[in-house]
C-alpha cells in the first residue's frame, strides 16, 4: 500500500494492478503502468527512488523505527543501486563525469571522489525516504483505507485505486507529470521576446502530447 500511495502521489501513475505482498510474497508489490521514456531526468529518478523506499517508511509509520523488518532489504539495495548509477553514470550528481569506466586503468577524475559520491548517495536516499513518510502521513487515511482492502481481497485493480484515491485523498495527485514538464516549457518559451512573432520550428501539438 505504501508504494502505491507514494507512486501516485510522488511519480504521478497509478498502478495497472495492486498486489498484496503479505498475501503473495512471491509476487511484486504492485505493478506499473507501461512507460516508454527514453531519457530520464533527475526528478524522475529521485520520484522512482522516493516510492522504492515508502515500503519501509510505511512500515516505519505503523509499527514504528525499533520494529523494522528485513521485509525492505529488495527495496534498500533497488534504490541504492539506482541512485548510484544516477551519480557515477549519468553525472546527476555534483560532480560531472562518468565514474563508470570499464577497466582496471585509475583515471584522475577518479581519485578522491568515491568518498564523495558514497556520501552523496546516502543523502539522496534519506531525502528520498523523508519525502516518502511525508507523502505518506500526508495521505494516511488513503494508506490506511488501500492497506485495509488489500487485506480483505489480496488486489486491487487500477480502477478501484482511482475511485479510492477520488474517496479518501487529501489532494488530487498530479498525474501526468510528463505533460506537465512539456507544457511548463511552452509556458517558458511563449515569454522569450523575439524579432518577429513566428511560431517555433518545432510543431507545438507533438510536443504537449500525452502519448509522446
Amino acid at each position: 500500500a505504501g508504494h502505491a500511495v507514494a507512486c501516485i502521489f510522488a511519480e504521478g501513475v497509478y498502478p495497472e494492478l495492486l498486489k498484496s505482498r503479505s498475501i503473495d510474497p512471491d509476487k511484486q508489490g504492485f505493478i506499473y503502468v507501461k512507460r516508454d521514456k527514453k531519457y530520464w531526468s533527475y526528478q524522475d529518478k529521485l520520484n522512482t527512488v522516493c516510492t522504492i523506499l515508502a515500503g519501509r517508511e510505511a512500515e516505519r509509520l505503523v509499527f514504528g523505527a525499533a520494529n523494522l523488518t528485513t521485509g525492505a532489504e529488495g527495496d534498500l539495495a533497488k534504490a541504492t543501486s539506482l541512485v548510484s548509477s544516477m551519480l557515477r553514470k549519468s553525472g546527476m550528481g555534483r560532480r560531472v563525469g562518468s565514474f563508470v569506466l570499464p577497466g582496471e586503468i585509475m583515471f584522475p577524475h577518479l581519485r578522491g571522489a568515491t568518498d564523495e559520491l558514497e556520501g552523496e548517495v546516502q543523502i539522496t536516499l534519506e531525502n528520498a525516504s523523508n519525502r516518502a513518510r511525508e507523502i505518506l502521513e500526508k495521505e494516511f487515511p488513503l494508506f490506511i483505507k488501500i492497506a485495509g482492502c488489500l487485506a480483505d481481497q489480496s488486489s486491487l485493480t487500477k480502477t478501484e485505486l482511482q475511485e479510492l484515491v477520488r474517496e479518501f485523498s487529501s489532494e488530487s495527485p498530479v498525474m501526468d507529470q510528463g505533460y506537465a514538464y512539456r507544457k511548463k516549457l511552452m509556458d517558458q518559451l511563449s515569454t522569450i521576446p523575439g524579432k518577429s512573432q513566428k511560431k517555433p520550428y518545432f510543431n507545438q501539438s507533438v510536443i504537449l502530447n500525452k502519448n509522446s
